[in-house]
């Protein structure tokens, strides 16, 4: 079971966006209380006294000034600024000792998984799980212990060992922590295998270098045959003009 933790609030009169601005300028939050049978009352509350409602999920005494009776309340709500991450506002839920409430718990992992050890990553999936109980039975953590995790293996909500007396209301098939293995981004490649491919982009380059060598072959020799026939019949002119020259000389 949780410590009650016990805080001090003020009435606030004004209400709205000016009015907030105010009180944060003042070092405060505006906050309403939410009661049974009465409407809800608007209070203020210090910056230490948020920090310290932020980190307990329990019960909480909120005596207001002015008032004898303290509220019996749990946190409900808080309203976070998405840039600075400073509480603009707060709602508190006043409770009854024998009304089950839902709330949300912390999940605290205990211990090394032992896939850890063989290269696998804990991831935490679900960090808070919802419950429902008594506020008496409210508690502020739940350890889970992962040291038996192994690769591949994770716990689900199911698998909870939760205080007597809280239920969880999640879905029992949630996963909560899982040992997972890290997925490499590339693969190398063995040597062999590049060479075989540079190989296989380099052999249609030679053989079509090749080819062209002997295009170029065939048609030197088909262009050498035309000059060695028109060489051959100036031979043979020749040599007939030279026979009939001699005849010519001897009839003279």
């Amino acid at each position: 079971m949780a410590n009650k933790l016990s805080i001090e609030v003020e009435k606030r009169d004004k209400t709205g966006t000016h009015a907030s601005r105010r009180l944060r300028r003042q070092g405060k939050v505006a906050g309403v209380i939410y009661g049974y049978g009465k409407s809800a009352l608007s209070i203020a509350l210090s910056v230490p006294v948020v920090e310290q409602l932020m980190h307990h999920p329990g019960l909480v005494a909120v005596k207001v000034a002015g008032e004898e009776t303290p509220y019996t309340a749990i946190v409900k709500d808080e309203q976070i600024d998405p840039i600075t991450s400073m509480v603009l506002h707060m709602d508190l839920q006043e409770v009854r000792a024998d009304e089950v409430i839902t709330a949300e718990i912390t999940i605290v992992a205990h211990g090394d998984p032992v896939g850890l050890h063989k290269g696998g990553e804990l991831q935490h999936i679900l960090r808070e799980v919802e419950v429902k109980c008594l506020p008496g039975d409210m508690v502020e953590t739940v350890i889970v212990d992962v040291s038996g995790l192994d690769l591949d293996q994770s716990i689900h909500v199911k698998d909870l060992v939760l205080p007597p007396g809280l239920t969880a209301v999640a879905d029992p098939e949630q996963m909560v922590f899982q040992v997972r293995i890290p997925r490499r981004v590339e693969e190398e490649v063995p040597e062999e295998e590049v060479v075989a491919v540079e190989g296989a982009e380099a052999e249609p380059e030679l053989v079509g270098r090749k080819k062209k060598d002997d295009e170029e072959g065939e048609d030197g020799a088909e262009s050498g045959k035309p000059q060695k026939a028109e060489k051959a019949e100036k031979a043979e002119k020749a040599e007939k003009d030279k026979k009939e020259g001699g005849k010519k000389e001897g009839k003279k």
